[in-house]
């Protein structure tokens, strides 16, 4: 008696549980039929991204990188990508924003991964830092240069597509100051004056913020000379160079000001003379 007891509840249960799984396939299919995904069902895939290449005269940029972004020392005209460095990522058309990162195995795996809203295509965009802050008063040879990297995919993608290919652009100018004259290797630091920091929105549209000052900037070696580099609010004009030279600090007004352009390597030639 127990057992076809037991036998009837368990066909019941086993009906009840089919009927309920078939509500909820026809609902996610009814739902997709009308433009709208399940939540949480299809998330965002990244896969190959790169620093494209500028065509333009003296580009600063990079094609396909392997790996925090930073500079390469062989050229000191491109970049790439280091493990761990984190990219905010979006939809375009939602409200809602993930970060991925990239790991050792060369993969982008999210953070906070993103998903699908609907059926429709759209583009994705993405940027660097993952939130969108730069301080570019902290540019040093320990800290390495600043950076302001957004993606926008060139057509939309849908929910079906596997991984999204990203290629990222500079958003910061950089200047290179070059030095000659017979005190140029004794100077042991060099100051630009220009914003201090900016910010980088979803939408890749570089906000300056308000203050102004002289930034530190990097020394390195391009070409085997000592040069200086940092990177900068593009399309901003800079007039004065700050020198020092046997710990005195000597500020220059430049003849002719430099205003740097986006994505290209912008060079301010002084003689560090008397």
């Amino acid at each position: 008696m127990y057992s076809n007891m037991n036998s009837r509840f368990l066909r019941i249960f086993s009906v009840m549980a089919a009927a309920f799984l078939l509500a909820a396939c026809t609902q996610d299919e009814l739902a997709e039929q009308a433009g709208i995904l399940p939540e949480g069902k299809y998330p965002l895939q990244i896969g190959s991204v790169s620093i494209t290449a500028d065509v333009d005269a003296q580009p600063w940029s990079a094609g396909v990188p392997q790996t925090r972004v930073s500079e390469n020392d062989d050229d000191r005209g491109s970049s790439h990508w280091d493990y761990y460095d984190e990219i905010g990522v979006q939809i375009e058309g939602s409200t809602k924003s993930g970060t991925f990162y990239l790991y050792y195995d060369y993969e982008w795996h999210p953070i906070t991964p993103v998903y699908w809203e609907d059926t429709q295509a759209h583009k994705v965009r993405a940027w660097f830092p993952a939130d969108g802050n730069m301080a570019l008063d902290k540019q040093t040879t320990d800290n390495g240069l600043a950076y302001a990297l957004y993606a926008e995919t060139a057509d939309a993608v849908d929910y079906k597509t596997e991984k999204v290919s990203l290629s990222f652009n500079h958003k910061l100018a950089k200047v290179r100051v070059k030095l000659e004259g017979e005190k140029a290797d004794g100077v042991t630091d060099v100051k630009i004056k220009t914003y201090t920091s900016c910010t980088l929105g979803e939408d890749g549209t570089l906000t300056k913020d308000d203050l102004e000052n002289f930034i530190s900037m990097v020394k390195t070696t391009y070409e085997g000379t000592t040069c200086w580099e940092a990177n900068v609010v593009p399309d901003h004009k800079i007039e004065q160079v700050m020198v020092k030279v046997n710990d005195n600090d000597k500020e220059i007004t430049l003849s002719t000001p430099l205003t740097p352009l986006e994505a290209k390597v912008n060079t301010i030639t002084l003689k560090a003379g008397d």
